[in-house]
């Protein structure tokens, strides 16, 4: 899957902000690993991250929902990786 923004990065946003004359506080970025015991937590996970699931439902999703259970229920883990960043800059007066 390709993300939904590929240029919102920590490094794009920093370039962006020292271009435009800020000074760059700090910057940190994590890729947390999100784990899933069970498909209603995948559903609600997808319902509350609409921006990562892009037309998301139950009844489209159906089929594959049943798989995702079927691979719960015999022991191998549902993961995704996010990616965050914090990116703190200020604009030196004038």
């Amino acid at each position: 899957m390709v993300a939904p923004l590929p240029n919102h990065s920590l490094a794009v946003n920093k370039q962006q902000l020292t271009g435009a004359g800020f000074i760059v506080i700090t910057d940190q970025e994590a890729f947390p690993v999100t784990r899933f015991a069970d498909v209603g937590a995948v559903v609600y996970y997808a319902k509350i991250i609409e921006w990562e699931f892009p037309g998301f439902s139950v009844d489209a999703c159906f089929t594959k929902l049943l798989e995702l259970n079927e691979r719960i229920q015999a022991g191998q883990a549902i993961a995704t990786t996010g990616h965050r960043f914090l990116l703190v800059a200020v604009k030196p007066p004038a």
